[in-house]
């Protein structure tokens, strides 16, 4: 089992993927925001299966980059659940 109080960043540790859809619903956004930032190499991603999956911490720098997705993000997605952000 392992720690999850670790004082690693949290880029070294294990990154956390999801399919597009799943993060949508986690960032507060469309599925269709973050498959055109996988198609501009915007976020990182890999294919598994032929099917994308994204990586949590690049979308979540993804949505703070702009105002509008950073608002969704605070306002509809788990953002909420966060009293205040760290830099990742």
């Amino acid at each position: 089992m392992t720690d999850l109080n670790t004082d690693k960043p949290i880029t070294e540790r294990t990154p956390i993927w999801l399919p597009p859809a799943d993060m949508a619903t986690l960032l507060g956004t469309s599925k269709k925001t973050l498959v055109r930032a996988i198609q501009t190499k915007q976020i990182r991603y890999r294919l598994v299966h032929n099917r994308y999956q994204v990586e949590l911490v690049s979308a979540i720098r993804f949505c703070q980059a702009s105002i509008k997705l950073r608002n969704k993000l605070d306002k509809l997605g788990f953002g909420q659940l966060v009293a205040q952000w760290r830099d990742l």
